[in-house]
């Protein structure tokens, strides 16, 4: 659960890059590795757009344009290694922000305490 929330809260205070979830997780089990807290980032992301509680974005990196990802096409893309690693300056990445189901879930979650 803890996976989640944090997504989650990374989600709800920036729109985050795929990797940085990616590192995200690797500070909460260094023990991991930064290839198993990435394949747990993925699963985690994956889960919380099916079930409608983040977005997904197309971004000019860094902090450039951003705009809706096609749900469609995101899935696929989303498994692609490449947006998973820093992206480079000019290139197009992928982020995430929370709906406001997501924000309101984060929060519930906090209020009864289970992290």
């Amino acid at each position: 659960m803890i996976d989640v929330i944090t997504v989650l809260e990374a989600s709800i205070e920036d729109y985050p890059a795929l990797y940085e979830l990616a590192w995200e997780l690797n500070t909460i089990h260094p023990m991991l590795g930064l290839e198993s807290s990435m394949r747990r980032a993925m699963w985690v992301t994956g889960m919380l757009l099916r079930s409608e509680l983040v977005e997904a974005y197309w971004c000019e990196e860094p902090y450039g344009d951003i705009w809706p990802a096609d749900m469609g096409q995101i899935g696929d893309d989303m498994l692609d290694r490449r947006f998973w690693v820093p992206v480079q300056s000019g290139k197009i990445g992928i982020r995430i922000g929370a709906t406001t189901r997501g924000e309101d879930s984060y929060y519930d979650l906090n209020r009864r305490n289970i992290v």
